[in-house]
Order: C-alpha cells, then sequence, then structure tokens
C-alpha cells in the first residue's frame, strides 16, 4: 500500500516543472512555508536556488528522465555536496586533526561523472552504478556489496537540555530579532515542539532541526 503522504506529494507535483521536482526532492522548506514565516513578501523565491545553471550536453532526443537525472546531478553537487556532505566531514574530521582529502572531486573526474546519462547512475534501486562496478572489480565482495549506510546527525546526542534552553532563550527570548523578519506564530510553534521533544504536523525531527539551526544562523548573524 502507497503511504498517503506519499500521495499527496504526487498529487502536489502533477504538471509541475522540472525545477519544482528538483526543488521537492531537495528542500525542506517549500514556497508555501517560505510565505508563511517571512515578514518580507517580496524577498526572492526559493525556487531560484533549483533552477539549472550548469550546461548539459545532452541530446536532443534526451528523455525526460535524462534531463531531470542530470539537473537532479547538479543540485547535489552545487548545494547539498558544499552545504551537507563536505560539511560534516570537515566538522568530523577536524574534530579529530585529521587531514582529509576527496578524491572523488578530481576535476577531470568530476566533469566524467556529470556527462554520464541517468541509466549509467541507476538501475531501479541500484545507484552509483559504475562506481559499484569498479568497486566490483577491485575490492572484495563484502566491501563492494554492502548496502548503503547512511550518516545522520546524531541529534540525542549533540542536542542535549542545555542546548536546547540555550535555543530558546535565543530564538525566544526578549533579545531575539527573529520577529524583525520572521514571523513568530509561523516559528515558535515549532522551535517549541523541537526543545520539548513533541512531534509537530507534517515535519520530523530532522526537519525541526534544520528549521532550528536555520533560525539560530539567522539570529547569530543579527546580533554580531
Amino acid at each position: 500500500m502507497v503511504p498517503e503522504r506519499l500521495l499527496q506529494r504526487l498529487r502536489a507535483l502533477a504538471g509541475a516543472d522540472n525545477t519544482a521536482v528538483i526543488q521537492s526532492l531537495f528542500s525542506w522548506l517549500d514556497e508555501e512555508e517560505h510565505k508563511r514565516l517571512c515578514r518580507d513578501a517580496d524577498l526572492l523565491p526559493v525556487r531560484r536556488l533549483f533552477e539549472p545553471r550548469w550546461e548539459y550536453h545532452l541530446p536532443p532526443s534526451a528523455s525526460r528522465l535524462d534531463r531531470l537525472s542530470a539537473h537532479a546531478t547538479e543540485i547535489n553537487a552545487r548545494l547539498t555536496l558544499p552545504n551537507d556532505f563536505l560539511f560534516k566531514m570537515d566538522t568530523a574530521s577536524m574534530k579529530e586533526s585529521l587531514e582529509v582529502r576527496v578524491p572523488m572531486l578530481d576535476e577531470d573526474l568530476f566533469a566524467f561523472s556529470l556527462s554520464l546519462p541517468h541509466h549509467l547512475k541507476v538501475k531501479g534501486r541500484t545507484c552509483k552504478r559504475v562506481l559499484r562496478e569498479v568497486a566490483r572489480r577491485r575490492l572484495p565482495s563484502a566491501v563492494a556489496n554492502k548496502p548503503k549506510w547512511g550518516f545522520a546527525i546524531p541529534l540525542d546526542t549533540w542536542v542535549n537540555a542545555d542546548f536546547k534552553t540555550r535555543l530558546r532563550d535565543a530564538l525566544l527570548g526578549p533579545s531575539t530579532r527573529l520577529p524583525e523578519f520572521f514571523r513568530p506564530e509561523t516559528y515558535r510553534p515549532m522551535i517549541e515542539a523541537f526543545c520539548e521533544g513533541r512531534p509537530y504536523p507534517g515535519i520530523s525531527r530532522d526537519g525541526l532541526h534544520a528549521r532550528a539551526l536555520m533560525l539560530l544562523s539567522v539570529q547569530l548573524a543579527l546580533v554580531r
């Protein structure tokens, strides 16, 4: 049975263009929440960040799937890689005083990977097809065929009671400057739910954490 939440998402994307589809995959802040949150109605839309900027050398007959795949690859490389994956790696390596390099970001190798058509990236539920084939040829089977192992921030370890108290004071206390730019009636219930460990309708715990960190970043920038 298909979850109702997924059905709602598919209905919302019916007739959507490629940018809207990609934004729904990568952004946790949609246009409607953006409008509810921000006081200034003339702010540039979130969508602009997900518009394609790179030139794709695709044949005229390329399918929509191939174009979506190239678009998704760009957003992964342009937004997710520097703002999430590399950020996590830098944070973890610096904590342990390690010097880390990223060989897969070699310019020639990176350019080659961007040129791959969709069928060489994904087949069914198998991703990274080229890398997996190289791994099968050069690494032990136990390594090459190991299932995907996600890396998530250990919220319950990093975000303790002291952090939540400080977060609440910074974002909801009398010294906050957030109401100058954002509507408290929109963000306050989210911050309170996050600090109290309560669920919030339609937003996961990780989603609440992302919103809390976004608002905290803005607050810290405003008080400097």
